[in-house]
């Protein structure tokens, strides 16, 4: 994960359609707010054939969320891929690896963050959807707007 004058960016690899890289970066996003990492925004480009999608975290609050809510956020993603089979991802996408792999992550604990997100995600499914169809009809998402929808 890079960090830039205290904001956290999570770049997405490329997803074959807007609407599945929506739904991995809603995803982070929305999980993160639930566990009280707040969000900056969103935002998906399109390069070629490629989507690629990112997520902007406020890195004072990033980092006041600890390390095991920083891997539920993380690992959301490659969740959603799954949920909704928009991904033949495995466990954790390369890019979410990456991350996780940073932080200090294990192969025991990718698998560990995947069982402790998976029920919320399911949970908030309905949310990550409608955040994803913003998303993915505008193209970029504030903070302010993430917080809008989930209200």
């Amino acid at each position: 994960m890079e960090r830039d004058s205290g904001v956290g960016v999570k770049q997405v690899k490329s997803h074959r359609t807007v609407l599945s890289t929506s739904r991995h970066e809603a995803a982070h996003a929305v999980i993160a707010e639930r566990l009280g990492c707040r969000v900056m925004g969103l935002h998906l480009k399109t390069e070629g054939q490629s989507v690629l999608g990112g997520t902007e975290f406020d890195g004072r609050s990033f980092r006041r969320c600890g390390p095991f809510s920083m891997g539920l956020m993380l690992m959301a993603g490659s969740v959603a891929d799954n949920v909704w089979k928009t991904e033949r991802v495995g466990i954790v996408s390369s890019d979410d690896y990456a991350a996780l792999k940073a932080m200090g992550a294990t192969s025991l604990d990718y698998r560990a963050l995947y069982l402790a997100v998976k029920p919320l995600v399911t949970q908030h499914r309905a949310a990550i959807e409608r955040v994803a169809h913003a998303l993915a009809k505008a193209g970029r998402l504030s903070g302010k707007q993430l917080r809008g929808i989930l209200r």
